[in-house]
Formats: structure tokens, C-alpha cells, sequence
């Protein structure tokens, strides 16, 4: 969870640096585009941030005291530890 956060977060973050500086943040002496290209990748890298999110809703629903209808009745779905090993791990 920690990752997802912080990739994102990486990459919002030095698009705004972009946006404030500018058109002069393309050019190569400011250093944007390198650091852009890494905060890119990283999301996808090391099995993904969508993937860990699939991963982290299939747990959710896997579980026999999820409530199907929680998000209409505006009920708080907490993710536990113990969502992580409901069938999400390949044996």
C-alpha cells in the first residue's frame, strides 16, 4: 500500500514541479525529463500498482463476512492482513 502511495504521489508531484516551472522544464539542463521518466516507470514496476490494487480487492471480496452491498449502504470496508492470503497468492 505503501508504494502505491508513494509512486503516485512521486509522479503528481514532479508533474506539478513541471507545470510551475513551465515550458523551460523540457529542456535538458533542468533535469525534468529523466526524473519525470522514473517517476513513470516506477508504478509499473515491481508487479505494478494496479496489480497490487486487484490483488488487494479480490481479498476483500473473497472474504464470506464481505457485505456485497456495503459501498450502497455507505458502510467502511476495512482491508486486514488476513485479505492478503484469501486465494491471492499463487502456491
Amino acid at each position: 500500500m505503501d508504494k502505491i502511495q508513494v509512486t503516485e504521489m512521486m509522479f503528481d508531484c514532479v508533474y506539478k514541479c513541471m507545470q510551475i516551472v513551465g515550458v523551460n522544464s523540457l529542456e535538458t539542463q533542468a533535469g525534468f525529463g529523466k526524473i519525470l521518466r522514473e517517476a513513470a516507470v516506477l508504478p509499473i514496476y515491481d508487479g505494478g500498482n494496479m496489480g497490487m490494487q486487484r490483488r488487494r480487492v479480490h481479498g476483500i471480496l473473497a472474504d464470506p463476512q464481505f457485505n456485497p452491498r456495503a459501498l450502497m449502504e455507505d458502510e467502511y470496508v476495512k482491508f486486514e492482513k488476513r485479505h492478503e492470503a484469501i486465494d491471492t497468492v499463487v502456491a
